[in-house]
């Protein structure tokens, strides 16, 4: 099944919004977000296989990331959030 690209939407419709009645700011906002979030529930297994091989370096690397992560996700999380609250959508 084709993925519909909502920035080629947009631009064939000449408009600021996209399908789904968003900007594409927003739509790209959300979309990282939810990468981020996918990313997070997936660390946690790396950060388990690091842990039983008892590997402190890759542990300490994969915990700093994820804090990093966690924290960009939370920021988007509130961008995202007043993007919708003010465009009433």
């Amino acid at each position: 099944m084709a993925t519909v690209n909502p920035h080629a939407m947009q631009q064939a419709q000449g408009s600021g919004q996209g399908a789904a009645g968003v900007s594409n700011v927003t739509y790209d906002l959300l979309s990282m977000l939810h990468n981020a979030l996918e990313a997070l529930t997936a660390v946690e297994t790396y950060l388990r296989d690091a842990q039983t091989a008892n590997d402190r370096e890759a542990e300490a690397l994969i915990t700093e990331w994820r804090d990093f992560t966690s924290q960009q996700a939370e920021q988007l999380r509130g961008m995202v959030a007043t993007r919708l609250a003010s465009s009433g959508g």
